[in-house]
């Protein structure tokens, strides 16, 4: 994951701040959701972090 993250921040894709750490804490609490509210939630939640890792364009 780390060199995923790597390879975004050196494009300018994603933010220069974000960690593999901070993606597991993120996904481990989405875990913590019964199954029919995971379910129901998922898409939008992990559009939520993917979309908090870009990296703003003034």
């Amino acid at each position: 994951m780390e060199l995923l993250l790597a390879a975004g921040r050196s494009a300018g894709r994603f933010r220069a701040d974000a960690e593999a750490r901070d993606i597991v804490v993120l996904i481990g609490w989405l875990s913590r959701l019964g199954d029919t509210e995971l379910d129901a939630r998922r898409p939008r939640l992990l559009s939520i972090i993917v979309d908090g890792l870009h990296a703003s364009h003034p």
